[in-house]
Parts: structure tokens; C-alpha cells; sequence
């Protein structure tokens, strides 16, 4: 029904598609730079910048979107698409931020496999954006989807055992303040991950 009743703007699903390249890329760097204290200014520093890259992309799809008389699908739904991409960029970058600026030294074995979930999810996310643009492939993009949420309830026990762990064990007060914080931050990237893929499997039902 969908190819019978629009105009195919590919435009958004170009932007769309940077957009998601630029969470894995953040997602890669930021992988490294939990597993490597050595090059976490550098990883910052590169996150930083797909981040502003992101917020440029996620500024010209809102001008395309204002340009555009129809849209592929519910100007609602390619609004809440593009902004929660946007979140979990930010969010990676807020992280990433985090961990240098409080000068953390010795980053936990939780969130480092947290880093790795995150990172497993970027890389669904990019397939399934990539597959957005025909929706032919809707069975497939559903499965994504469960997969990235399979993932986030993952990293949310995982989280909650790291915490656990680091109340147990963390005897300095501001490093289990600043610890449990990157936790925290973490699961908010995860969490809207899980948000991103609801958007899209609500675009699969209604479109595809």
C-alpha cells in the first residue's frame, strides 16, 4: 500500500541512514574507549564531533520534513525517528563526556560489556534504518527490532548488577557517585535504543 501512495522522497532515508552510521561509529569509538583509558580523550573528542555531525543531519531532515507536502510516512512518526536517533547519539556523547571530564580511572568489567551491548544495538539499528527506505524486508526489521529490546533488557540486568556490585565493593564515596552515574548513562542509551525501536516496528505495522 505504501508504494502505491507515495512519491518516493528518498531524502529522508539518506539522512536517516547518516544518522544511524554516525551512532555506530559513536558506539565503535566508544567501545574503545572503555576498554583503553589511554585513548579516551581521543575516542571523546571523535564521538563529539559525530555528535555535532548529527545534530546537523537530524536539523536538515526537521527542514526537509517542513518542505515536504507528502511525506514516505506520518510526519509524526519521521519527527520521533529522527529526534530519538539524535537522543541516542547525544547520549553516547554525554557518556563518553562523563568518564573523561570525572577522570575516572579504572572502568568496571559491567560497563565495559555494557559498552559492547550498546554497540551490538548500534550495529541492528544501522541495518535496520538501511532497510526502512522499501519496507519490503518487514519481517526482517520486526526481528531487529526484538533483538535490539532483547539486548536493552540485557543491559538493564547487567546495570543493576554492576551497581549491586559497585555498592559492595566501591569504598570511595565520590568514585561509586561517579561509577554508578556512568551506569546510569548507559541505560538511558539502551533505553532509547528500545524507544527507537518501537518507532520503527509502529512504522513496519502501519506501512509495511
Amino acid at each position: 500500500m505504501l508504494k502505491k501512495l507515495l512519491p518516493r522522497e528518498k531524502g529522508f532515508f539518506t539522512l536517516f541512514q547518516e544518522v544511524a552510521e554516525k551512532v555506530l561509529h559513536a558506539a565503535e569509538q566508544f567501545q574503545s574507549l572503555v576498554t583503553n583509558l589511554e585513548v579516551s580523550g581521543e575516542c571523546a573528542s571523535i564521538i563529539e564531533q559525530d555528535a555535532k555531525e548529527g545534530d546537523e543531519l537530524t536539523r536538515r531532515t526537521f527542514d526537509l520534513l517542513h518542505k515536504t507536502f507528502i511525506t514516505p510516512f506520518d510526519r509524526y512518526d519521521i519527527h520521533k525517528l529522527a529526534s530519538t536517533l539524535d537522543d541516542v547519539l547525544d547520549l553516547l556523547h554525554t557518556t563518553a563526556q562523563k568518564i573523561t571530564i570525572y577522570q575516572i580511572e579504572t572502568i568496571p568489567s559491567e560497563i565495559q560489556s555494557l559498552a559492547q551491548l550498546a554497540l551490538e544495538i548500534a550495529r541492528l539499528v544501522k541495518t535496520s534504518i538501511h532497510q526502512l527506505d522499501s519496507l519490503k524486508n518487514g519481517d526482517e526489521i520486526m526481528q531487529y527490532c526484538r533483538q535490539i529490546i532483547k539486548l536493552r533488557n540485557e543491559a538493564e540486568q547487567l546495570a543493576l548488577t554492576g551497581v549491586a556490585k559497585l555498592f559492595e565493593q566501591e569504598s570511595d564515596f565520590k568514585n561509586l557517585l561517579k561509577i554508578k552515574e556512568v551506569y546510569e548513562s548507559i541505560k538511558r542509551i539502551t533505553d532509547k535504543s528500545q524507544n527507537l525501536a518501537n518507532i520503527m516496528k509502529g512504522i513496519v505495522l502501519e506501512y509495511a
